[in-house]
């Protein structure tokens, strides 16, 4: 994904046969009360802006809860093409996916190295995932798990 300021470009493959590239745009809000964060996903080409991907972090008492839905602009039309929405729905799945993933795996490798789980380690993790050995120091990062719709990074 190639990122720049709140704008990145989603690269994924369909089917084994068709490379899209589908610019989106991200805006993170938070609730007042700061149990709800709220990450929205607005896809920025023509046929595929219709629909917002819109994932949900809940904090509740220890817990957390992921709710991934998606929104479109045409509720109660009957000749939606329901083409761009299961790319969409990928697309949700995949990001709600890595996510998790990622977040599962710092959690994994912060519990490992015996860390205490604050706020500032969540900020700046670089510290703790580097590992000191004799022979100089050797960086571990966690590695996502790709869902069925494949992606290009560069």
């Amino acid at each position: 994904m190639k990122h720049q300021n709140d704008i990145f470009i989603f690269h994924g493959k369909l089917k084994k046969h068709f490379w899209i590239h589908i610019p989106m745009k991200y805006n993170i809000t938070k609730s007042e009360t700061g149990d709800t964060t709220t990450l929205t996903i607005i896809p920025l080409y023509k046929y595929y802006s219709d629909y917002v991907i819109e994932i949900q972090f809940v904090k509740q008492n220890n817990n957390m809860k992921f709710i991934t839905s998606i929104k479109s602009k045409e509720n109660n039309k009957k000749n939606t093409n329901l083409y761009y929405k299961n790319i969409i729905k990928n697309i949700a799945m995949y990001f709600t996916y890595d996510l998790f993933n990622g977040i599962h795996n710092n959690l994994d490798i912060f519990y490992k190295r015996g860390v205490k789980l604050r706020k500032i380690s969540f900020i700046r993790p670089n510290n703790l995932l580097s590992k000191k050995n004799s022979k100089g120091i050797t960086y571990r990062v966690p590695l996502f798990k790709h869902y069925k719709l494949k992606t290009k990074r560069i």
